[in-house]
């Protein structure tokens, strides 16, 4: 017992020392700022140039535990910069320990994240009255500039014939394109393999490439997320990687249910749309499965983000069958083609919409080679 309380009293004289430590160097701290002991800087702050700093405490909070971010991150505030370097401003020698020693290489991360720029972090002691917010200013002019691209021209809304089998679907992917991150920040729309989930996905990406230019949207299927992904990570590149997506506004992710078993692929990702959503972005997710299917990192997806809304794409019906092949007859093909071909057609092929169209090339094709319309009988072995 003696020796336990012996120790205690050295670690509490140790502990006397390092406080003395500190004061004495806030004494020189504030000498050198001319600054009264007890005196507090006031800052006016321009709340205009806080979102970039805003985006980095976003990219942190999502990484970190909530009493940690409260305590070690929140108080920051970007006092100073230039082409260089970051300055930023805590509010005790402490304070400014512990983060060089634990965040300081996750706020260079954080930065470079959301600027797509490497900055030197400069940390000084200042006490800071805040009057409207944080000070925080990032320059993010040098970014790479961006170039809206289309996908294919013909994944448009208008081009797509609307059924009951997909009209919630549809109506879902319109509304998102056009008030990105407003009512389901994340839409998801899953259907087995033909029924259009591409082309609603792309059409999203068409339709705010051509109305909302000032707009960026990352349009990629898993595979090639995964594949980008691993590339970055054998450069040592992984933090601008993840600078794409943050500085994005709008991220379309195809094919969701080719990440399942990919580990490695599931916490990157997680992490990526779990700090997306935070900014506000508009995250759209497409799958051969419903949701409740996609398990990431050992939890289903519901359970890992929080799903705005999910629509199925089915079978369509008939009638609706019969309206898609219609759509796609062009004044050359109507030599060949009548309401009774288009009908066997669509009788006759009850897979999926891609089949179904593969079917009528295959009849439109046949028919421009023996340049006639052809029976019943050779039709349904064409198909």
């Amino acid at each position: 017992m003696e020796k336990m309380i012996y120790e205690l009293i050295l670690e509490v004289k140790k502990l006397k020392n390092s406080i003395n430590n500190i004061e004495e160097k806030l004494e020189e701290i504030e000498k050198g700022l001319h600054v009264k002991k007890g005196e507090q800087i006031t800052t006016t702050i321009d709340s205009n140039r806080c979102s970039e700093w805003e985006k980095v405490k976003i990219v942190l909070k999502v990484q970190m535990k909530d009493v940690s971010y409260n305590t070690w991150i929140e108080p920051i505030c970007v006092i100073k910069l230039d082409g260089v370097a970051i300055k930023l401003a805590v509010p005790s020698e402490f304070h400014k320990e512990i983060v060089k020693e634990r965040y300081l290489k996750g706020i260079k991360s954080a930065i470079l994240n959301v600027t797509g720029r490497e900055y030197k972090i400069e940390i000084s002691v200042i006490k800071i009255l805040e009057s409207k917010g944080e000070i925080c200013s990032i320059n993010t002019a040098n970014k790479n500039k961006f170039i809206p691209c289309k996908v294919n021209s013909k994944y448009l809304f208008e081009n797509m014939v609307v059924g009951k089998n997909n009209e919630l679907a549809y109506k879902s992917a319109l509304k998102v394109a056009k008030s990105p991150g407003e009512d389901m920040r994340l839409l998801y729309i899953y259907g087995e393999a033909g029924m259009g989930k591409t082309h609603l996905l792309n059409s999203i990406n068409n339709y705010i490439v051509e109305n909302s230019k000032h707009l960026k949207v990352i349009n990629i299927t898993i595979y090639k997320f995964i594949n980008n992904m691993i590339n970055s990570i054998s450069n040592d590149k992984n933090d601008l990687f993840n600078s794409e997506f943050y500085n994005s506004d709008v991220l379309v992710f195809d094919d969701l249910q080719d990440i399942d078993g990919k580990e490695r692929s599931q916490e990157e990702f997680k992490n990526i749309l779990n700090t997306v959503l935070a900014m506000g972005k508009q995250v759209v997710l497409g799958s051969s499965k419903p949701s409740r299917e996609i398990i990431i990192n050992g939890e289903k997806l519901e359970s890992v983000f929080e799903v705005s809304a999910a629509f199925q794409l089915t079978k369509p019906d008939l009638n609706t069958k019969i309206e898609i092949l219609k759509s796609r007859i062009s004044k050359e093909e109507l030599l060949f083609i009548d309401d009774d071909t288009i009908n066997v057609i669509a009788e006759n092929v009850d897979t999926n919409v891609r089949e179904m169209i593969g079917a009528y090339n295959k009849v439109v094709s046949y028919s421009k080679m023996v340049d006639k319309k052809i029976d019943r009988q050779e039709l349904l072995s064409i198909i």
